[in-house]
């Protein structure tokens, strides 16, 4: 892009962001040529008397930057300003598409946790989800036929949503498990074993579900697609991941589960068959 290329399309940003990067471009150029400061300035002021722009007009949108008799614009001196310049719109533009990237991420799991965060780990097998009402609950099972039901968050009598699914459970004729533990406290294999052997033994189609689906069930789906379903480690690890809403860097305690996933497949896999991956990794 030429100068008289790259002054156009200047002339057409926002007032605001060029007196942004005019102010910029003034402070990188005092740094390179302490002598070159009257001659870039911010749009609307005026020369100093007595310089090469006090006695020609400059360009319109870009002050003073194109003008031949300038000593910002002849030499190495102009290059150097618009290298700087571009590589300022560059990192800016670097960031706005990584921040853009973050967001869509983040809010795509907010979104997954907030409906059911339902999802199918292995067809007329095994599906999870967070906490569904009865009307989502009995919608989905209608679809992929549940027989049981395993509830991470255990036995609740007192809650109303805890009521609400037996109710539901008892009238579609599911069989309905409890079985508590946290996110953030890591399993010992012992217990993870029982855990596995439960897996194996409900009716199929089983629902595994927690509160959001995205911790408690991110393990279990794991170690069932480990466990019963042979699925390599590295694979079967996939179940805890963003998509599903697990984010352990923004929750560091929820860590935990991919902690006990691994510690379990470090003791019940063949060592060539691991992944390279950390066990004890965040």
């Amino acid at each position: 892009m030429g100068v008289s290329s790259f002054s156009s399309v200047f002339h057409k940003l926002p007032r605001g962001i060029q007196l942004v990067t005019q102010l910029s471009f003034l402070r990188v150029m005092k740094n390179v040529d302490p002598e070159c400061h009257p001659e870039v300035l911010p749009c609307g002021h005026s020369p100093l008397p007595g310089t090469a722009s006090s006695r020609r007009d400059p360009i319109p949108g870009w002050r003073g930057l194109s003008r031949p008799d300038s000593p910002v614009t002849s030499g190495p001196s102009r290059f150097l300003g618009v290298a700087l310049i571009r590589r300022f719109f560059r990192k800016q533009a670097a960031l706005a598409l990584l921040l853009a990237f973050l967001a869509a991420v983040g809010g795509y799991a907010a979104y997954a946790v907030q409906t059911g965060n339902l999802h199918v780990i292995r067809e007329g097998l095994a599906y999870r989800s967070g906490q569904l009402d009865p009307g989502q609950l009995e919608r989905a099972s209608s679809r992929w036929g549940f027989r049981s039901i395993v509830n991470l968050r255990g036995g609740n009598p007192g809650e109303r949503w805890y009521q609400d699914q037996i109710q539901t459970a008892s009238r579609l004729g599911l069989a309905h498990f409890d079985w508590r533990m946290g996110s953030g406290d890591e399993l010992s294999r012992e217990r993870m074993d029982e855990l596995v052997k439960l897996l194996q033994d409900v009716p199929k189609p089983v629902l595994i579900h927690c509160d959001g689906g995205a911790d408690r069930s991110g393990l279990v789906s794991a170690l069932y697609q480990f466990a019963v379903l042979q699925t390599p480690p590295d694979r079967a690890s996939q179940a805890l991941s963003i998509w599903f809403g697990h984010a352990p860097w923004i929750r560091p305690k929820v860590a935990a589960m991919d902690r006990s996933f691994w510690n379990y497949a470090a003791h019940h896999a063949p060592k060539e068959s691991l992944s390279a991956t950390s066990f004890g990794s965040d």
